[in-house]
């Protein structure tokens, strides 16, 4: 979309509506069953912890792993979305949107 400005000066306007949820994570985690009721699994290469937070970025769960497929127990949070953050050893992180 472009916009005219009075002094014959035009701009283009650019506006985000979404994110393409599909290139969002690359970085080889998965999260699993999503919508989930009880447990998840976590699959992540080099990962050293799992942390999930709700919308508001309430740390809710954190948890040390140290092989690539772990089980987190989420029965404990109330039905809404969450994000999972996987963190390697070098600092780097992967979130994950989870809907319980």
């Amino acid at each position: 979309m472009y916009m005219a400005q009075w002094d014959g000066t035009v701009t283009q306007l650019l506006y985000v509506i979404g994110i393409d949820e599909s290139s969002q994570n690359n970085s080889g985690v998965s999260v699993y069953p999503n919508p989930a009721t009880d447990n998840i699994s976590v699959t992540a290469k080099d990962a050293a912890s799992i942390v999930i937070y709700d919308i508001t970025g309430t740390l809710l769960i954190s948890q040390a792993i140290s092989v690539v497929q772990n089980k987190v127990d989420v029965k404990s949070l109330a039905s809404g979305v969450y994000f999972v953050s996987v963190i390697n050893k070098t600092g780097q992180f992967s979130t994950v949107r989870l809907v319980k």
